[in-house]
């Protein structure tokens, strides 16, 4: 199979555009269409032209692709309608994509029920309007909605309708698995058997799955197995109920583990993870820490056995080179580490240590300890990395909390409506002087974080320039079982200036009281802000 070429066609922009909780603008599909078309997508389909304002408006302002063939989606004509005078049609046509994929009925229940009409007639249409958008566009695709579904009821009959748009001239016949509960062997054995029994040729051939993520993954890398060459899917598997074959996923399977060539380059193949994580910015949810490939853990080693084999050749635990793909390594900090962690991460932060140095073997037990008491440092690196450099000497003294003091008060405000208030009060010594700030906030954590930057932020602007992203709590059991204690997690983010933009930092807390908690993670993240910006200790008087 070395070799062979698999396109890529996304459907982010339309199929994605389904999944509950997204609304793209204008302004969105422009500028993820162009990251497709930077990554090497062979088709990006941007919507269905005539469906809403905002496809209409997209199509209008569509962006010039240098290397994708932008499409446009559509139906086959309605029954009792000519090609030529069925508007839907006639609005793909005076589209400006380069192409247009059209839906048609393969399943006779839906021909029977949904539509209610003949099944010779539902040939007709597929017929006449693949035929009609081949002339108008020069290529056109027949996407076979429910194939499989119609294909294990009525094989004969699926196979006449997409007959009849390989016939009429369609560039691909995708073969849709629109309600996802088919399995791959079976996805296997019928594209098998259309390309075998029934004629249709691999390289005209596409596959399309839905609903189960992972299993449309499988699904898709089944159907290629079997000899189709086009596979369709959205990014991080968006779409409709639970999902979408996932392009991030397949994109490094078929060009590292299948041996296959696509539209991708493969220095361009570092891309995928960067676009995957910028997608998922652009839509206001965390990365999946846990997708394959891409996510933050993906590359990531716990185990001390894990790590110290790592450390003589990674793939005897990374099935693919983590640049391939965009991502790095992470060696992780647990009561699970070793030897070999500590060394690691204190390479990856930029220190040096001889492995025989004594004051390993203390900080090992130290991590282990803190880990013990509920310091989870697998996911706040920030903190590790300020816990290891106390140990060892490296922490500059910026300022030193001397106290705090947080009030919250609900009452009724002058106008009779019912509001809660947030004061925090801090004391805080900076280059010889104490300062008290006094703030106010929409939860008492808001408020310290409000209070703290009063105080610092005069003496230390790079601090305005970091952003807290995220904030959770978990309660853990206490040893006793007679108590709870919470562990605050907060995620800062560098906003602009002080070499920080675009990086994201995670820092934790962990005490009897969550105040406490979020206060000595708040204070882990200032500190580490002006450690990384090079900022310089005050000394003296302010």
């Amino acid at each position: 199979m070395t070799g062979e070429r698999i396109h890529l066609y996304d459907t982010t922009l339309r199929d994605g555009a389904q999944t509950q909780d997204v609304d793209f603008s204008v302004a969105d599909k422009i500028a993820i269409a162009r990251q497709l078309d930077r990554l090497g997508i062979d088709y990006v389909e941007g919507g269905w032209p005539g469906a809403n304002p905002t496809d209409d408006q997209f199509f209008a302002e569509a962006p010039a692709l240098e290397r994708a063939t932008f499409t446009a989606f559509g139906m086959t004509r309605r029954p009792g309608r000519s090609a030529a005078n069925d508007p839907q049609l006639t609005a793909l046509v005076q589209s400006r994509a380069e192409a247009v994929c059209m839906v048609g009925k393969t399943w006779d229940f839906h021909v029977d029920v949904a539509l209610g009409i003949p099944r010779d007639e539902n040939l007709d249409l597929i017929r006449d309007s693949i035929a009609a958008l081949h002339a108008a566009k020069g290529e056109a695709l027949f996407d076979a909605e429910h194939f499989f579904d119609g294909y294990k009821r009525n094989p004969d009959y699926a196979v006449q309708c997409i007959r009849a748009a390989f016939e009429a001239g369609a560039r691909w016949i995708v073969l849709c698995d629109t309600n996802g509960g088919t399995l791959p062997h079976e996805i296997e054995a019928v594209v098998r058997a259309v390309i075998a029994e029934h004629g249709i040729p691999g390289d005209r051939l596409g596959i399309h799955c839905h609903n189960d993520t992972e299993n449309a993954v499988a699904n898709s890398l089944a159907a290629v197995r079997a000899g189709a060459r086009m596979v369709q899917g959205t990014i991080n598997g968006l779409g409709e109920r639970c999902g979408n074959a996932n392009l991030v996923s397949l994109i490094p399977s078929l060009m590292l583990k299948m041996g296959f060539e696509t539209g991708i380059r493969r220095e361009d193949l570092a891309l995928l993870t960067q676009l995957s994580r910028s997608f998922d910015e652009r839509l206001n949810r965390a990365p999946n820490r846990h997708a394959a490939y891409v996510g933050a853990s993906a590359f990531a080693h716990k185990g001390g056995l894990h790590v110290s084999a790592v450390e003589k050749d990674p793939s005897s635990y990374e099935h693919v080179p983590p640049e391939a793909v965009g991502n790095r390594r992470q060696i992780v900090m647990s009561d699970q580490a070793g030897r070999s962690n500590i060394i690691a991460r204190l390479r990856d932060i930029g220190l040096e240590v001889d492995p025989r140095d004594e004051r390993l073997a203390r900080l090992l037990e130290l991590v282990k300890q803190r880990d013990s008491d509920g310091y989870a440092y697998d996911t706040a690196e920030a903190s590790f990395e300020l816990l290891v450099r106390r140990e060892l000497g490296g922490v500059p003294r910026f300022f030193e909390l001397k106290r705090f003091h947080v009030t919250d008060e609900r009452r009724h405000n002058a106008v009779g409506t019912l509001v809660v208030e947030s004061e925090a009060v801090v004391r805080v010594t900076v280059g010889g002087e104490t300062r008290l700030e006094v703030a106010d906030g929409n939860g008492p954590v808001h408020a310290l974080d409000v209070a703290m930057r009063k105080a610092l932020e005069p003496v230390y602007p790079a601090l305005k320039s970091v952003s807290l992203s995220d904030y959770r709590v978990r309660i853990l059991a206490a040893k006793d079982g007679t108590g709870a204690m919470p562990r605050v997690l907060i995620r800062s983010v560098g906003l602009s200036s002080a070499g920080l933009e675009g990086e994201e930092w995670s820092t934790l807390g962990v005490s009897t009281n969550i105040i406490e908690a979020s206060m000595e993670a708040l204070v882990d993240s200032y500190v580490f802000t002006l450690m990384k910006s090079g900022a310089t200790p005050v000394a003296g008087p302010v």
